[in-house]
C-alpha cells in the first residue's frame, strides 16, 4: 500500500507535529489535522478532492478536516460523542469542578465556545472491520474510543506511540482506567508482528 504521510507543525511546543496519512489514490486521508481554518483550507487546496477522512480520534488535532469540511468521515462511535459534547466550554467547566479543578485553568478552552460542530457525514467502524483494505483495530487509552487502522505490517496508530514523548492518558467522566487500556493497547501492539 502507497501512503504518504502529511507533518503538519502545530502551534504548541508539544507535540510539536501531527502525522496525516494520505493513501495512494489521493482520496481517503487517516486524520484530518487540527482544528485551525487556514490550514484546513490549506490542506484542502493541497490534496484536492479528499472524499474519506479516516478519525483515529476526537482530539483538536485530528479531527480539523471533519470539523470544518464537509467530507465523509469513519470513525467510532464513542468518539462522536466525545466530539459532541468535549468541543463545548460548559462541558469542559461541569469536568473541571467534578474533579475539583479550579475553573481559572480553563481560559484557554475559551474558544470552546464557538459552537464547534461536525460538518461531514460521520459513519461508525467497529473493531475488526476493513475499510479501504484497513483493519479497523482498538486501541483505547488515550482516548476511550481511539481506532487505529492496519493494512499489514503498518499500523497508523492515532497517538499511541510517539517518537520523542509518551502518550498522554486522559481523564473522562465515566472513563474508568485509561492507563490500563492504553498498556493493553500497547501489548496488542507488541503482538501485531504475529498477525496474520
Amino acid at each position: 500500500m502507497n501512503v504518504e504521510r502529511i507533518k503538519v507543525k502545530l502551534p504548541v511546543k508539544r507535540p510539536k507535529f501531527v502525522n496525516l496519512y494520505l493513501l495512494v489514490n489521493g482520496k481517503c486521508l487517516i486524520d484530518g489535522g487540527p482544528i485551525e481554518t487556514s490550514f484546513v483550507n490549506t490542506l484542502s487546496k493541497k490534496l484536492g478532492e479528499v472524499k474519506d477522512v479516516l478519525i483515529t480520534h476526537h482530539h483538536v488535532d485530528h479531527i480539523g478536516l471533519a470539523m470544518l469540511n464537509s467530507v465523509e468521515v469513519y470513525m467510532h462511535p464513542i468518539e462522536l460523542k466525545l466530539v459532541e459534547h468535549s468541543y463545548n466550554i460548559d462541558t469542559y467547566t461541569k469536568w473541571a469542578r467534578s474533579y475539583g479543578i479550579d475553573i481559572r485553568y480553563l481560559k484557554s478552552f475559551t474558544w470552546l465556545s464557538r459552537g464547534l460542530a461536525l460538518k461531514s457525514k460521520i459513519k461508525f467502524v467497529e473493531n475488526g472491520e476493513t475499510l479501504f483494505r484497513l483493519k479497523v483495530i482498538a486501541m483505547p487509552g488515550h482516548s476511550p474510543g481511539r481506532i487505529g487502522f492496519y493494512p499489514d505490517k503498518i499500523l497508523f496508530s492515532g497517538d499511541a506511540i510517539l517518537s520523542k514523548t509518551t502518550t498522554y492518558i486522559e481523564l473522562y467522566p465515566g472513563y474508568q482506567n485509561p492507563l490500563k487500556d492504553h498498556l493493553r493497547t500497547l501489548d496488542r501492539v507488541r503482538q501485531m508482528e504475529k498477525w496474520k
